[in-house]
């Protein structure tokens, strides 16, 4: 959903075109995104492996020098804001930012990717 920070109703006067065109282009655009580019964007499913996360040790080891423990990753949290959802407001709402948010907690590891995502 492409709800914040812009509505489809902010869009209509933009464009000055219907909710419906709007929608329609906009998945459209998603379509043709995913028809072209779907397999790279997707997200890698393997697991990290005791020998991925020893390489990514030494990459931070030679880093960071001899840090004390092992450390294979960078932990990262983010919220992403939403609208207002009409079912289960509570369990998006962010008492912190006093908005409503999707969030994320991520393992970046040193290569730029992202190990896992809770």
């Amino acid at each position: 959903r492409g709800a914040h920070p812009t509505t489809l109703a902010y869009l209509m006067g933009f464009f000055g075109k219907s909710c419906t065109w709007i929608s329609r282009v906009w998945n459209g655009v998603l379509e043709h995104i995913h028809h072209f580019w779907g397999r790279r964007i997707e997200l890698d499913k393997k697991p990290l492996t005791p020998e991925a996360i020893d390489m990514y040790a030494a990459a931070i080891e030679s880093s960071l020098g001899d840090p004390d423990e092992l450390i294979f990753g960078f932990i990262d949290g983010t919220e992403i804001p939403i609208c207002r959802p009409i079912e289960d407001q509570q369990l998006y709402y962010s008492g912190h930012k006093k908005q409503h948010a999707i969030a994320h907690l991520v393992i970046v590891l040193p290569d730029g990717f992202l190990g896992e995502i809770f």
